[in-house]
């Protein structure tokens, strides 16, 4: 994952909520 930054969205932040469920 290239947002190692901390500069992630809300949408990928969902996206990625929903990878980890």
């Amino acid at each position: 994952m290239d947002h190692a930054s901390g500069e992630i969205s809300q949408e990928e932040f969902d996206k990625m909520k929903e990878n980890l469920e």
